[in-house]
C-alpha cells in the first residue's frame, strides 16, 4: 500500500517560517521518529489540470485531425517551436550555451496559457485551424 506524504504550505516573514495549517503540521510531525527529510522551497503555481486537458484534448485533437500527425508527435513539434530554452554551463572550455526543449510539465499557469495562446495563433495562421477558447467549449 502506498504511503501518502502530506505537503504543508506557509510563508517566510522576517526570516521565520509560518505554517498555514500549523495544527495538522504538528500532528504529522508527532507521528515521525528519528532522522527526517525537510525541503523548503519557493512555491510555484504549476499548470492546472484544466489547462493540461485543454492542450491534450481540443488543441492537439484539432491540429492532429488537420495534419494527420499522432498526438505525441505533434506535441513534440509544438514544444520545439514554442518551448525552446537555453542554459549556460561553465565547462573547462569556458561557458557553453545549450539549447533544450522544456517539458510542458515544467510550465506554470501563466507560461502554459502563453504556450497555448501561441499554439492557437500558429494553428490559425499556418493551418487555418480555429481552436476555440477553453471557455467556449466543453472538454
Amino acid at each position: 500500500m502506498a504511503k501518502i506524504i502530506p505537503k504543508f504550505y506557509g510563508k517566510v516573514q522576517k526570516g521565520q517560517l509560518l505554517i498555514d495549517d500549523e495544527a495538522n503540521f504538528r500532528q504529522h510531525i508527532s507521528t515521525l521518529k528519528g532522522i527526517v527529510e525537510i525541503t523548503v522551497k519557493n512555491w510555484r503555481s504549476t499548470r492546472s489540470n484544466q489547462q493540461n486537458r485543454y492542450f491534450h484534448g481540443p488543441i492537439l485533437d484539432l491540429i492532429c485531425e488537420h495534419t494527420g500527425y499522432e498526438k505525441q508527435e505533434m506535441k513534440e513539434i509544438l514544444k520545439s517551436y514554442f518551448l525552446k530554452d537555453y542554459k549556460t554551463i561553465k565547462t573547462s572550455k569556458g561557458e557553453e550555451v545549450f539549447e533544450y526543449i522544456r517539458p510542458t510539465s515544467s510550465l506554470n499557469t501563466e507560461e502554459m496559457c502563453d504556450f497555448t495562446d501561441k499554439v492557437r495563433r500558429w494553428a490559425m495562421k499556418n493551418l487555418n485551424v480555429n481552436i476555440p477558447d477553453p471557455d467556449q467549449i466543453s472538454f
